[in-house]
C-alpha cells in the first residue's frame, strides 16, 4: 500500500474510532500525536530500545501484539512511516503504550529514536493500529491454553507483547497459560527482555520456560545452534498439545513449517507473525 491508500482502506473497512473490543483493525484518532515519555535499553548489546509513548485516548485502543503505523515528520529524507508492535505499560493508563526498536546501521528512524535526546522539531503521529496477533484471535474463548513460542532475532518483540499482560495485568488473556519459549539470537548479548522473562518464571498462575539459543557463539547459558522443528520437538515433548507461535527473520517460518511436515510432528495449531 501507499501511505494514502492504507488509510483509505482502513477507514472503509470499519471507520474511525472503532472499539478495540469489537474490531481487529482500529484507527484510534487520525494523526494522533505521540508523546515519547521514556526509553530504556533492553538488550545487553544496547542495540534494542524500549520506548514508552502516549496519545490522547480515553479507552484502550489496541490489543497487545497488534502493531501501530507511525509517521515521523522532520527527519532527513522527508516523512518516514514505520510499523512497531505495541505492548502494555504496567501500571499506566489507557493512553500509554510501549514499542521496541532495534537500531539499524544507517537507519533514519531507529537512529533518531536511539538518541539520548531526541530532536523536538521531529513530530511523531500514530496513524492506525492493526493486526491479528493477539490472544483474542489466537484463543477466541480465552480458556486454558498451552503454547510453544519459537522466536528469532526481532521476532521476540511480538512475543513479549502478548506475554507481558499474561504475567502482569491479565488484560485480554487466557485464564491459564503454560508457555515454553525457544528464543534464538546470534550472540548472547543480543537477547532482549531476559530480565522480564526471568521474573515471569516465578509467576504463581501461569507457567513459563525459556530456552536460549545462540547461532554464532557458544555461551554457558545458551544452547548452541539454530531453532528447528526437531529442536522444538526435543525441547518440548508435548508439542502436539500446544499451539505453536512463530516469529523470525528470513526463511524462519518456511524452514520450521517444512520441518514439522517432513518429520510428521503434530501440533495443536500454528500461528505465524511476519515482520
Amino acid at each position: 500500500y501507499s501511505f494514502c491508500t492504507l488509510l483509505v482502506h482502513l477507514k472503509t473497512k470499519m471507520g474511525c474510532g472503532g472499539s478495540v473490543e469489537d474490531n481487529e483493525v482500529i484507527v484510534p484518532v487520525t494523526n494522533a500525536a505521540v508523546k515519547i515519555l521514556s526509553k530504556v535499553h533492553v538488550s545487553r548489546g544496547k542495540g534494542t530500545m524500549r520506548i514508552q509513548g502516549e496519545i490522547a485516548a480515553k479507552h484502550r485502543f489496541f490489543y497487545p501484539g497488534q502493531y501501530g503505523l507511525f509517521l515521523f515528520n522532520g527527519l532527513p529524507g522527508g516523512p518516514q512511516t514505520r510499523s512497531y508492535t505495541l505492548h502494555d505499560i504496567t501500571g499506566a493508563g489507557p493512553q500509554s503504550f510501549g514499542f521496541t526498536v532495534k537500531k539499524q546501521p544507517g537507519g533514519i528512524v531507529s537512529s533518531w529514536l536511539h538518541k539520548e535526546e531526541t530532536d523536538s522539531t521531529v513530530t511523531v503521529s500514530l496513524l492506525a493500529v492493526t493486526g491479528g496477533f493477539h490472544w483474542k484471535k489466537i484463543v477466541p474463548g480465552l480458556g486454558d491454553v498451552k503454547v510453544l513460542i519459537l522466536a528469532a532475532g526481532a521476532g521476540v518483540t511480538p512475543m513479549y507483547a502478548i506475554m507481558n499482560p499474561v504475567f502482569t495485568n491479565g488484560r485480554c488473556v487466557p485464564k491459564v497459560v503454560d508457555v515454553v519459549m525457544l528464543y534464538g539470537e546470534r550472540e548472547f548479548k543480543d537477547f532482549s527482555f531476559s530480565e522480564e522473562f526471568d521474573k515471569w518464571k516465578r509467576h504463581q498462575t501461569h507457567s513459563l520456560q525459556v530456552k536460549y539459543f545462540t547461532s554464532r557463539e557458544r555461551h554457558e547459558n545458551a544452547e548452541h545452534g539454530r531453532i528447528s522443528a526437531m529442536v522444538a520437538k526435543e525441547s518440548c515433548p508435548d508439542i502436539a498439545d500446544r499451539i505453536v507461535l512463530m516469529c523470525g527473520p528470513g526463511t524462519f517460518f518456511e524452514d520450521i513449517t517444512n520441518g514439522l511436515k517432513e518429520n510428521k510432528i503434530a501440533t495443536a495449531g500454528v500461528v505465524k507473525e511476519p515482520f
